[in-house]
Formats: structure tokens, C-alpha cells, sequence
């Protein structure tokens, strides 16, 4: 075994150099950092606890270089765990360079293992390479499982085709060793489960997990058995599903979310091993990628209480997959069981980099929960750190995370915003620099920097649009929305974020997949540029948008309409009720993107209520009611808007909606409207009598125009009802 162990070492260094350990991706993985260590002759994972793990040198070669495609490329430290734990060891490819010498004979695959070795930098679809691959896979039948593997791992060390050409070409040349794999794997019923997890592994390795269809096969074949597999080959499922990146129409991930308590009792049940965090991360990542939400609130749960115990000693990587994948889960009812992982991860703040930090955060934000210490700590990192941030130590989705969290949980003055702000804004920059652009993180791939220099302007000039995609990855929009949440305006980064020619290069030729932000970018940040003249969204894409978004306006008529909606026309039919006469009130969407639902009633100069305009019940419901000389009946008429916020737009424990609404309340206020703000919780399981109290609270300053005997008519009526 020794011998063997030795024999692997020295045929890894023979395969990579000293380029690929110092890659920006092994410095990349956060605390756990890759070191020669004088010792030994190959690296070691150094994990905060500063104990030393040996990892299997061709692992780290396998991953060195796997591309923009491998979604756990940043997970690395937990990919290594996995793969080199003893449980794991028969369901993944390891590269031993005992069997290339003694078992590998076929001369075919012994001539395409040699140019594979000489030829990392071209294409295997290179016409010198014609008869070696030809002949190949002319003997496909004849190979043994050993040379066949081989002959798969060794495929992927030629250069990956970028074009749509060369990946015609490389199809050509793969789709044979996928049929070959099915033949066997499938036809022959010759392979059993972990033999097909070590295929399915070289399918990964090749970027192809989400084309070859022995792959699909591979995941097929396990979800059938969901129920019955055991911890590895769940764990090991999952991490096919993630390459992947989706499911088949009729296989549902309910399967997998139903069994993770299985999984985690598994050890207590059977006297086994506990569950590690590792794998637990592999799991939730599944649901990150295929974005289906977690559903069950008791496995988010018992998710949480395991991140609470082992936090002490949980890695980066384990907290950036597992709170990416619960931070898509459904609107649960876990706001105490996350404010008690918070305490919990306080004191690991200072070890956590800022992406695993971005990721605690967001879902504390999701979840509406304010940790003022755990925001300043973070707040702490950013401020150190500032000056060292950029697109290799902080993801840009990270910045989006960050910068949504603390809108939602913190206040715009605080310092943690400005940090944020540099940081966006050093972002900004460098796209409208242009000539920065070699030196930002395009698509999580490295340029060469001499390539890159050698680019004339004009080149760079042509496919602008397509950079700025690639680099901000769907981020920009939300960046330049936050940045507008602190009054910084990049106008042409404004331009062209609304522009077509930007939206179909990011988001696709149809409107049906813009997203929420774009909408507000139109509507919130454009409008506050006075002399601005740039892009904006045509009057069809604006109107889809906003009705796709916006909360209607419930029919008196519905019978059936859910706890917002009623609390929302409760408190129209109540106002209308201490104003006199039902018509001064009316039910609207002041903004209707904001998903709230507004009471809107107007005054005349001395302070008496007066009836709504027929011009302004008139507007469309799905545009914003912005006030006309007509409206204001020539500026004789002050408008009032009662905005009403539902439960989970306001921040836990508290009647203080989130951050974001904020800028709701200033934009309403800059319409022209005096604003009064009535939250779902003071409201919901109150008396009549009381809510009216309320009510009354909050138009203190209109009824005091009011005449006295109307009130206590109304008050008398309303207290019979």
C-alpha cells in the first residue's frame, strides 16, 4: 500500500506543475489554505482547528482547473474532505499511476495517454491527433473498466472548447464514451452503484454531468432508491444533482428533502458515525442549484441546532453551501431558532471569510431577524478589509448579499453601508473604466494577463456588453439598486443596465424572465435623476413587469382572500368609517411593485376632508399614482396614504418594517403624499374598539379638523358594529 501510495505521489508531480497549486483557486478557499509544508512532499489542507489532513494529491490536480461550470468550484476544501474520506474512497476516481503501468496495455489507450501529457494547451479534435483518437475509440468494446477510466480521466486534460465549433467537434469525440459507458453500465446491467458514482465522477471531471446521458442515468437510477441509499451514495447523488444543475420533469427533489432526517438519525439509530457538516453541505447545496425550496420547517430546524453545535468548528466552505440552500427555502417559522444560531456564530465571525459571513447574513435577513452585535462584527470585517476586497476574495453575489442584508437590517448612515458602498463602488468603476476589465473575475475564470493587455481598446469596445454580463453575473442591476440606497447614481451604469441590448445579453431575449430589480431600477433609481435621459424600460415591458410583481388591489365582492388582504380592506372600510362618508376613502397601490396596499383620502386647505377625485380613481391600478395639476385641483388638495405592511415585511419582534421600505416611504413622501404607516402585527387579533383606537391614533392630526359631533356619531356607530 505504501509502495502504491508513493507511486501515486510521484506520478502527481509528474502531471502538475507548480502554476496549478499556486492558481488563485486553491488561494481562493478562504481559511483553508493549500501549504507546501517542509515535511512533506505534497501539499496539505490546513483547517483553522491547525490540524494537518493529508488529501489525495490528484484530487487537488483533479479540480484544479474544472472551469466556470463546476458549481462547488469555491467549496473546494469540502469537495476534498468528501472524496478522501475512507467511506468515499470506492465512489470516486483516483488516479494511481501503479495501475497506468501495470494494467493499462491496449496500445491505443497507452498513445492517447502520451499526447493527453504532451498536449494540455490543444483541442483533442486537432487533426494530428486524428488517428490516436480514431483508433480509440474504434476499440471502445475492447477495453478493460481500468483503461477505460483512464482513457476518460486523460480525455479531460486537453483544452476545453469555447465555441460552439469546437463543442460540435468535442461531441463527436465524447458521445462515444457515453454510449460505451451505457452498454456496459445499462444494457449489460454490469455495474453496480459505486462503480457508476466513479464514472459519474470522470463525467464531472469532463464538464459534462448536465449532457452525457449515462450520467442522467446515474442519477435516475439512485432516485428510484432514494429511500434505501445509504448516507454516501445520497451524499454522492446530490453531488451529481449539482452538476447537473436541474432534475428531469418527473423526478421531484421532495425525495431528497423527505429523506435528510433519515440521514441524520441514521447515526444515532445504527451506531454510526455522526453526519458531518461536509456532507450536510453537499445536500443543501442541492437545493441552491436547483433552486426547490425546503419545505419541511423540522429539517430546517434540526439543519440550524446541527450548525449551532458544531460551530465552533464549522468551515467556510460548510457555511457558504448550507445557508445558500436554505436561504431559498419557503417562509417558515423559524425566526427564534435563528436568532439563537446568530448568538452561536457571533464569536466565529472573525475567522469566517466574508462570503461564508455574506451567506449567514442573508438568510438572517430572509428571515427578518436583527442581530445588532452580529451586524457590527460583520460590519467590523468589511472595515478592515476594505481596501483588500475585490472580485478573488469576494464574490460579487456576496456583495449583493451583504449590501441586501444590511438595507434590510441596518440603517443607511451606519459605517457598515459606506464600507459596502466603497466596495460597490470600486466595482462599478472598474466596468466603466473598461481597461479594468482584465483585472476583474470574469465568470469565475482567470485571464492571462498578457492576453489580456494584448487586446486592443477596440475589441474591447465591441463585446462591452457581454463583459459587463459575464463579470457582474445578473448582479448589477441589484448593485446599482443598493448603491441608489445610499444616493449614489452611476448614470451610465444606469444606461446601460435598462438598455435591450444589456437585458437580452444577461436575462434573454424575453421579458418573462426579467426579474423583480429590474423594475425597481426603472421605477426607484431612475426617476430620482432629475436630468436624466438614459434608458428606461418601454410602456409594455413596465406594465407586464409590474403586474407580474405587484400585490392587486382585493374585489369587495371576493369571499375568500388571505390574512394581509383582510387586514389591508379592514383597515379601508374602517377609515372611510371615521371619516364620514366611505367615498373619502379609497383602496389603491400608491406603488404597486412594493406589494403593499394602500388607503388613500385627501384634504382641502383648511384641513377638511374632502372626497377622492374622480381623476385620480380613474389611474390604472398597475401604475404608481403620481399626482397631476388635475389631482390637486390646482394645488388646492393634500393627499394622505395609509401604507399597510404585511407581517413578513417587517422586521422579527419588532413593528419596524425592513430596510427596504424605507425607500418606499420617501418615494411616496417625494409623490406628494403625507404618509401614515399601520403594520399587520399591531392590527391582527385586536377588538374593533381597539383597532378603531388605533386608527384614530395614527389620523390624530386629520380628525382634529374633524367637527366633534361626527366623530362621536361615527364613534357611537362603529361601536354597535
Amino acid at each position: 500500500m505504501l509502495l502504491r501510495r508513493l507511486s501515486t505521489l510521484y506520478g502527481w508531480r509528474r502531471l502538475i506543475s507548480p502554476k496549478d497549486i499556486n492558481s488563485k483557486v486553491f488561494q481562493n478557499a478562504g481559511r483553508h489554505e493549500i501549504q507546501q509544508v517542509e515535511k512533506f512532499t505534497t501539499p496539505v489542507l490546513i483547517f483553522p482547528s491547525k490540524r494537518y489532513f493529508r488529501v489525495s494529491p490528484t484530487s487537488l490536480y483533479e479540480d484544479a482547473d474544472i472551469g466556470s461550470e463546476n458549481a462547488a468550484r469555491r467549496n473546494i476544501p469540502n469537495i476534498l474532505f468528501i472524496r478522501n474520506h475512507p467511506a468515499y474512497l470506492d465512489l470516486f476516481f483516483h488516479y494511481d499511476l501503479h495501475q497506468v503501468e501495470t494494467e493499462i496495455t491496449h496500445p491505443a489507450v497507452k498513445n492517447f495517454i502520451a499526447i493527453a501529457r504532451s498536449s494540455p494547451d490543444e483541442h483533442v479534435f486537432h487533426v494530428k491527433y486524428k488517428g490516436e483518437v480514431d483508433a480509440l475509440i474504434a476499440s471502445l468494446q475492447e477495453l478493460t473498466e481500468v483503461e477505460l477510466q483512464y482513457a476518460l480521466f486523460h480525455l479531460r486534460l486537453f483544452s476545453y472548447p469555447k465555441d460552439k465549433v469546437g463543442k460540435v467537434k468535442f461531441a463527436k469525440i465524447w458521445m462515444p464514451f457515453d454510449d460505451e459507458c451505457l452498454r456496459r453500465g445499462v444494457e449489460r446491467k454490469k455495474w453496480r452503484v459505486p462503480i457508476s458514482f466513479v464514472y459519474a465522477n470522470l463525467w464531472d471531471l469532463l464538464l459534462l454531468g448536465s449532457k452525457s446521458t449515462f450520467h442522467w442515468i446515474v442519477i435516475k437510477t439512485c432516485f428510484r432508491k432514494v429511500d434505501t441509499l445509504s448516507r454516501e451514495k445520497f451524499v454522492r447523488m446530490c453531488q451529481c444533482i449539482c452538476r447537473a444543475k436541474k432534475l428531469p420533469k418527473d423526478l421531484k427533489l421532495y425525495n431528497v428533502e423527505y429523506n435528510i432526517t433519515r440521514l441524520m438519525e441514521d447515526s444515532e439509530r445504527n451506531g454510526r458515525r455522526p453526519i458531518t457538516m461536509e456532507e450536510l453541505s453537499a445536500i443543501c447545496t442541492v437545493f441552491y442549484k436547483t433552486k426547490y425550496p425546503l419545505q419541511t420547517t423540522q429539517i430546517v430546524i434540526d439543519i440550524l441546532n446541527m450548525c449551532i453545535d458544531n460551530s465552533k468548528t464549522i468551515s467556510n466552505a460548510s457555511v457558504t453551501a448550507i445557508f445558500s440552500g436554505l436561504c431559498i427555502s419557503r417562509r417558515l417559522h423559524i425566526e427564534e431558532t435563528v436568532a439563537k444560531l446568530l448568538n452561536a456564530m457571533l464569536p466565529e465571525v472573525p475567522r469566517l471569510d466574508l462570503n461564508a459571513c455574506a451567506a449567514l447574513l442573508l438568510f438572517a435577513s430572509r428571515n427578518r431577524v436583527r442581530n445588532a452585535k452580529f451586524l457590527s462584527a460583520i460590519a467590523d470585517r468589511l472595515e478592515a478589509e476594505k481596501n483588500n476586497v475585490d472580485a478573488r476574495d469576494l464574490d460579487i453575489t456576496h456583495i449583493d448579499w451583504l449590501a441586501r442584508s444590511f438595507e434590510d437590517l441596518d440603517q443607511p448612515s451606519s459605517p457598515a453601508f459606506k464600507t459596502i458602498f466603497t466596495i460597490m463602488e470600486n466595482f462599478a468603476l472598474a466596468v466603466q473604466a473598461r481597461s479594468s476589465f482584465r483585472d476583474v473575475r470574469i465568470n469565475d475564470e482567470e485571464s492571462d494577463e498578457d492576453e489580456a493587455s494584448s487586446e486592443s481598446p477596440d475589441v474591447k469596445d465591441e463585446s462591452v456588453n457581454d463583459l459587463i454580463a459575464k463579470i457582474f453575473q445578473k448582479r448589477l442591476i441589484p448593485i446599482l439598486n443598493h448603491l441608489a440606497y445610499g444616493g449614489v447614481y452611476p448614470r451610465s451604469l444606469i444606461t446601460k443596465a435598462l438598455s435591450k441590448e444589456y437585458l437580452n445579453t444577461t436575462y434573454g431575449k424575453s421579458m418573462y424572465t426579467y426579474p423583480m430589480e429590474i423594475l425597481r431600477l426603472d421605477q426607484e433609481v431612475a426617476p430620482q435623476l432629475s436630468d436624466y435621459t438614459g434608458q428606461r424600460l418601454s410602456e409594455k415591458v413596465l406594465g407586464f413587469l409590474t403586474k407580474t410583481f405587484m400585490t392587486w388591489v382585493p374585489d369587495p365582492k371576493q369571499q375568500k382572500v388571505h390574512g394581509f388582504e383582510k387586514f389591508s380592506r379592514n383597515v379601508f372600510e374602517m377609515t372611510g368609517d371615521i371619516l364620514g362618508d366611505s367615498s373619502h376613502a379609497y383602496f389603491c397601490n400608491v406603488v404597486p411593485h412594493f406589494g403593499t396596499l394602500d388607503v388613500v383620502f385627501c384634504t382641502n386647505k383648511s384641513g377638511q376632508i374632502v372626497p377622492v377625485p374622480e381623476s385620480f380613481k380613474g389611474k390604472q391600478e398597475y401604475q404608481p399614482k403620481i399626482l397631476t395639476s388635475e389631482d390637486l385641483d390646482g394645488g388646492d388638495l393634500q393627499y394622505h396614504a395609509i401604507i399597510t405592511y404585511s407581517w413578513d415585511k417587517l422586521i422579527f419582534g419588532t413593528d419596524e418594517p425592513l430596510g427596504r421600505f424605507n425607500v418606499l416611504k420617501g418615494k411616496v413622501e417625494k409623490m406628494g403624499y403625507k404618509i401614515y404607516e399601520i403594520s399587520y402585527n399591531a392590527w391582527i387579533n385586536k377588538s374593533p374598539e381597539d383597532c378603531q383606537s388605533l386608527l384614530r391614533t395614527v389620523l390624530r392630526d386629520v380628525l382634529v379638523k374633524i367637527p366633534k359631533s361626527e366623530i362621536e356619531n361615527e364613534s357611537g356607530r362603529l361601536s354597535q358594529v
